[in-house]
């Protein structure tokens, strides 16, 4: 009996580590993206104020 519980003991930590380590998978992930895509961001900003004020006129 105390091995059943010794390994719901065991399963319920490696699910626990598990979901932490997704988690911090999925920030990392998140983090770059926002990295990748700023950049990317800013020029298209860019681009479409330049095309606006170049209409504008």
């Amino acid at each position: 009996m105390s091995s059943i519980s010794s390994l719901i003991t065991a399963v319920k930590r490696s699910v626990a580590s598990a979901s932490t380590t997704v988690h911090t998978v999925m920030v990392s992930v998140s983090a770059l993206l926002v990295v990748a895509f700023e950049p990317i961001e800013d020029f298209f900003v860019r681009s479409l104020t330049l095309i606006y004020l170049f209409l504008s006129h």
